[in-house]
């Protein structure tokens, strides 16, 4: 939608940050453990899926962090406009 011009990015917003909220995004593992419940009978089955689950969200809470942590070290300080076309140039680089 930035690129068609319909909105821009918040102002402290780059893309750099959305990579990251997108990593951290697979932590959300409260469902999943709630739909395993629902799915598996046998305790063994619920039991696997559980461990699955949790070091899946283990795994994308390492990530996004190793990501953040490159990614948002040279990052522009917070509150610093963002145009849009700032936010083609920012990823053209």
């Amino acid at each position: 939608m930035i690129r068609l011009g319909v909105c821009a990015l918040p102002r402290g917003v780059g893309w750099r940050g959305i990579a990251v909220v997108g990593c951290v995004a697979g932590i959300g593992f409260t469902m999943a453990i709630f739909i395993a419940g629902l799915a598996f009978g046998d305790a063994a089955m619920l039991a696997a899926a559980k461990l699955g689950i949790l070091l899946a969200s283990t795994v994308a809470a390492v990530v996004g962090l190793l990501v953040g942590r490159l990614a948002l070290s040279g990052a522009p300080a917070p509150g610093a406009a963002q145009t849009l076309e700032e936010a083609e140039t920012s990823t053209e680089q």
